[in-house]
């Protein structure tokens, strides 16, 4: 059987189309291997007004990083003693989400991601000891942190329990 130079050329481009198209779904299962997307979380938001801004924000576009799975106090320390070069991010839970542990993650790290704990310290309160101290009110918040008007430098999120469960499943599997 003879092809003309016709039949050749559209054989060629058919299965260069076909090659492509496997390499494009290749590409988009590699790409669904790699990365996932949290739709169901909390973000932290910036609050701004004529005097300050608290609360936090994130570069348009958002921010990537290596993710690194925290689970408790001596590995946020050890994290942090460590010199890093990458662009990390760090999962912890949010029983950890203290003033100490931000404040000394926030500068090396992209973003924080909270995983949803049920354990949260007994009466955790984000607010200050005298919420309505404008108002003459006298302290009465005792386990008050202030994070609620701290402006922070770094994303922060707040994952839900499923999502949370699989951040810790898939760093397990790969540690």
């Amino acid at each position: 059987m003879h092809l003309s130079q016709r039949n050749k050329t559209v054989i060629v481009f058919t299965v260069a189309l076909l090659a492509f198209a496997v390499r494009s779904q290749d590409t988009k299962q590699v790409y669904n291997l790699i990365y996932t997307t949290f739709t169901d979380g909390v973000p932290c938001t910036r609050w701004t007004n004529t005097t300050s801004q608290v609360g936090c924000g994130t570069e348009q576009g958002g921010v990537m990083g290596f993710l690194h799975f925290l689970e408790d106090l001596a590995a946020i320390n050890a994290f942090a003693s460590t010199s890093q070069t990458e662009k990390l991010m760090v999962a912890i839970p949010s029983a950890l989400f203290t003033e100490a542990v931000v404040s000394k993650l926030e500068s090396i790290v992209v973003g924080i991601i909270l995983l949803e704990s049920p354990n949260l310290p007994q009466g955790y309160s984000p607010q200050t000891s005298a919420p309505q101290q404008a108002n003459g009110s006298f302290p009465w918040n005792p386990t008050a942190t202030s994070m609620l008007f701290r402006d922070y430098k770094t994303p922060i999120y707040l994952l839900n329990s499923t999502d949370s469960a699989l951040v810790v499943e898939v760093w397990i599997y790969t540690e």
